[in-house]
């Protein structure tokens, strides 16, 4: 209870200071010393001004609080715009980035020239909205100074620069600046794997898209937007609660409140963007990990020697395990009964070694034929067919060869047939023509 009504009379003394705003105030207010609180006088005197550090700023008139208060409400309306006009800007450099990425990974800017220029123009825009980035994040951060300098009473600005700020501000500006570069080249990238010879592979990496992953991290900035404009920041009795619980309204606390609040659309929205994010990455990833069609055709080569031999293997052990059960199927034959105990063993052991060379024999068979059958491969999928064709027009040619010289040597016969038949009718004319003369 002690507690309970501690915070009441602080929330208390909190709403006393917020009605200085509407209502002249009945006394001045004081945040600095103690003992100037027991020495108000309400005879309109103005009371000393005291000269010691307190922890808030002194208030003598109701003019001084409501300016003090309509400039911190201008400066933080100021930085709710900024915010907002930091997160448009962020978020349509990352949507461009993502648009040159996904043309160029498709090849339109190697095989047309006007995507060539549009991907140009892209990466110009990226980098346009980047530095108006960078210049609306200067001016968010110098307007969150001041309102820290209207809250404080200082007028030195180092006041609110501490090395840790300026330290966020420079990682801040660093993360906003990468961005894609017009006429980028490729750069030279290994290849992390737990096959030891893919290890000393390299690839070629676009550097644009090497620029352009780390664009995501400029998502912290819609993190920030969630917070100042969320209740709980914007509610002034919220954030008094809060102040005198010293608890600081951030990312973290709006993120656990509305875990409390809505954990399923949280955790639903949460989880659908950081899939989304890392889906793409990998996508691009692994987009640049594919192997071109050269490398295809050799890898594909090795595979289908290496099943065609280890078929071969398979037909000789089968060859191999079959004439050693007949041999031990002979011994059986030629020995004493003493030894048939040992010679059953050594014969049940052959036909076992035969069925699994047999069993091994099908499997090969079997991962030769599916490599043949489900190979998608446009090009040994046009050579296959270019060879079946081959083969045909092969066979058409030689039956087209041997129906043309079956005609030849018809037609020579028949030739050789009319000119005989000539011959005799000349030589029959030629007789009846001597027998009349005769």
């Amino acid at each position: 209870m002690s507690t309970l009504s501690l915070q009441y009379s602080n929330a208390r003394m909190a709403a006393v200071r917020a009605a200085a705003l509407n209502r002249s105030p009945r006394f001045t207010i004081y945040s600095s010393r103690g003992n100037d609180w027991s020495s108000r006088e309400m005879s309109g005197t103005p009371p000393t001004v005291p000269r010691s550090k307190g922890y808030g700023v002194t208030a003598t008139t109701a003019e001084s609080v409501r300016s003090t208060w309509k400039q911190r409400k201008n400066l933080t309306d100021l930085k709710l715009k900024l915010c907002d006009w930091n997160v448009v800007l962020s978020i349509s450099g990352l949507i461009l980035a993502m648009i040159d990425v996904e043309m160029c990974a498709i090849g339109l800017p190697n095989q047309y020239l006007m995507f060539e220029a549009i991907s140009d123009c892209l990466r110009i825009l990226t980098i346009f909205l980047t530095i108006l980035l960078l210049l609306s994040l200067i001016a968010y951060h110098v307007t969150d100074t001041k309102i820290y300098l209207v809250e404080t009473g200082s007028d030195n600005w180092r006041v609110g620069l501490s090395s840790d700020r300026v330290f966020k501000i420079g990682i801040e500006l660093l993360i906003c600046a990468i961005c894609p570069i017009p006429d980028t080249g490729y750069v030279s990238w290994s290849i992390l794997s737990n096959v030891p010879a893919k290890t000393h592979q390299r690839i070629t990496l676009p550097l644009n898209v090497l620029l352009a992953l780390p664009m995501f991290l400029r998502l912290y900035i819609f993190g920030r937007y969630v917070v100042l404009h969320s209740s709980h920041y914007q509610d002034c009795a919220t954030r008094t609660i809060a102040s005198l619980n010293h608890v600081s309204v951030d990312f973290r606390f709006v993120v656990r409140s509305q875990l409390y609040e809505k954990p399923l659309l949280t955790l639903s929205i949460a989880s659908a963007t950081f899939w989304i994010i890392i889906s793409w990455m990998l996508t691009q990833c692994e987009r640049r990990m594919n192997l071109t069609s050269s490398e295809k055709r050799v890898n594909h080569l090795i595979a289908e020697n290496q099943l065609s031999k280890g078929h071969k293997h398979a037909a000789a052990r089968v060859l191999q395990c079959t004439w050693r059960l007949i041999l031990r199927q002979r011994e059986s034959k030629k020995e004493l009964e003493q030894n048939q105990r040992s010679l059953q063993f050594k014969f049940a052991a052959a036909q076992r070694n035969l069925l699994n060379a047999i069993l091994a024999f099908r499997k090969i068979k079997w991962k030769l034929r599916n490599r043949l059958e489900e190979d998608d491969d446009s090009f040994f999928t046009a050579k296959r067919a270019f060879m079946e064709t081959e083969e045909r027009l092969t066979k058409v040619r030689l039956r087209q060869s041997q129906l043309d010289e079956k005609l030849r040597s018809l037609f020579s016969s028949v030739q050789n047939l009319t000119q005989l038949i000539a011959t005799t009718h000349l030589s029959n004319e030629k007789h009846e023509c001597w027998k009349k003369i005769s």
